[in-house]
């Protein structure tokens, strides 16, 4: 039987990777007059918010359903974050409530016109019925 953590991972990283395929071609296809393209997703879990937030923002545990840059060492994501990839792209912690919201920005700065800010990945916890309630939702502007 798969842990609480694996399972966790393998939902975000089914729902990561259709956002980021989308993302990669996104630079091309934006226009600023363009409605912004969503999708959301959400998964009801066994689990307090806290052990959830944990996969979500540290480190070690991000690794296993996301890249981290080389050389990033802070212990935790906190509101003001920013994981770069020189060259590349950047990610920005833009809102945190600790067991309720992350909001994470991604700038693409390798694109031949970077749009800052327009894609936004938030994970939303929703406590109720001794459960937890992630909510994952990706805006592409």
């Amino acid at each position: 039987m798969a842990s609480f953590r694996d399972t966790l991972t393998l939902f975000i990283l089914f729902l990561a990777f259709p956002f980021s395929i989308i993302g990669q071609g996104w630079s091309k296809l934006a226009t600023t007059n363009d409605p912004p393209a969503r999708g959301e997703d959400a998964i009801e879990i066994n689990a307090p918010p806290s052990k959830i937030l944990d996969i979500l923002v540290i480190p070690r545990y991000i690794k296993e359903w996301d890249d981290v840059p080389e050389g990033f060492t802070d212990d935790q994501l906190r509101l003001g974050s920013v994981l770069e990839w020189p060259g590349h792209a950047k990610l920005t912690v833009t809102k945190f409530e600790p067991y309720k919201h992350l909001k994470l920005t991604l700038e693409v700065t390798k694109w031949e016109q970077p749009i800052p800010d327009d894609i936004a990945y938030r994970y939303d916890l929703t406590e109720g019925r001794g459960k937890t309630t992630l909510t994952i939702t990706a805006v592409f502007r």
